[in-house]
């Protein structure tokens, strides 16, 4: 998640709130949490929160099993710094 701060008077801030209602009704979302300050990601999947838990354990499970590749976290870390 990346964050965007804008330096700007209180009436460009309103227009571009304004927008984002715009866009975000547009696109059948709700805009109540960037209305209240709350950083909460938003899913584009359709999936309810019950089947990401699930799909995660089924993960969990798959890298126990070694079905499923995992980065170390010194790989991780190194891939990170090349940003």
């Amino acid at each position: 998640m990346q964050t965007l701060t804008i330096r700007a008077d209180e009436t460009i801030i309103n227009q571009l709130v304004a927008i984002g209602k715009i866009l975000a009704s547009s696109a059948n979302k709700s805009f109540e949490m960037l209305e209240q300050g709350e950083d909460y990601p938003i899913y584009d999947d359709g999936k309810t929160m019950e089947q990401r838990i699930a799909d995660y354990k089924a993960d969990i499970e798959a890298i126990r099993r070694g079905e499923l590749e995992t980065y170390p976290l010194e790989t991780l870390k190194a891939e990170m710094e090349k940003w």
